[in-house]
């Protein structure tokens, strides 16, 4: 069974450097597929917790050379399918229909 993943990534002064949004890995074992995280984002710093106590990811460090070396933190994690998205439209009214018209 595939992995599903979201990668965030900040840097060390809390700047937003970008969102993976939630898809679906290569990935079916969760060794190989940490071990592909590490080699992308860099030295396991720590794992990430959701409220109810549970594992559901890690967080990583490395350092991006650009004309400024940043230090990314990027959090991963992992999710058993694709997240389900409702769409709610909040209508302008124009005008009233006038009596008659169709």
């Amino acid at each position: 069974m595939s992995i599903f993943m979201q990668a965030r990534g900040l840097t060390d002064d809390n700047v937003f450097f970008g969102d993976s949004g939630v898809f679906e890995s290569k990935f079916d074992d969760l060794n190989t597929l940490f071990k592909s995280l590490q080699r992308s984002y860099g030295k396991c710093i720590g794992k990430l917790y959701h409220k109810n106590g549970d594992c559901i990811g890690w967080k990583f460090k490395k350092k991006l050379p650009y004309k400024v070396t940043y230090i990314v933190i990027t959090h991963v994690t992992l999710h058993k399918k694709m997240p389900e998205v409702t769409t709610k439209y909040f209508y302008k009214k124009v005008m009233r229909r006038k009596k008659g018209e169709s």
